[in-house]
């Protein structure tokens, strides 16, 4: 099964656009030192486990709910290195449409929520 990856930085998760379903790895290859991936909060499908990986080191994120999942890079996340990982039906596109931002990230993020469908 694949999810869908929409994102700011193709390095990050890959920024393929494709079919959703459920039960797959997403990973996050640490290429660049100084980085690392962990749960957006505020975009997290419900009753998924949260998750935060060290920074400089590669992480997986195993996908089994239906939703989208943001992630971020905490170092970088207020200039918009964050990811939409789609899985399955999109349940939370609401906390999507909600999310604010920090300002100087509001223009990456309308283009990376702008290519769900």
């Amino acid at each position: 099964m694949t999810a869908t990856s929409v994102n700011s930085y193709e390095s990050y998760f890959g920024s393929d656009a494709g079919e959703r379903q459920r039960s797959r790895e997403e990973r996050h290859v640490a290429s660049v030192a100084g980085h690392n991936a962990e749960t957006l909060p505020e975009i997290w499908s419900e009753g998924a486990a949260p998750f935060k990986g060290d920074f400089s080191k590669d992480v997986v994120l195993t996908v089994e709910k239906d939703g989208v999942y943001g992630v971020k890079s905490l170092p970088h996340y207020g200039m918009g290195m964050m990811a939409l990982i789609v899985a399955g039906k999109l349940v939370n596109a609401d906390q999507v449409k909600a999310f604010k931002p920090p300002a100087p990230a509001a223009k990456r993020f309308e283009a990376i929520a702008g290519n769900l469908k």
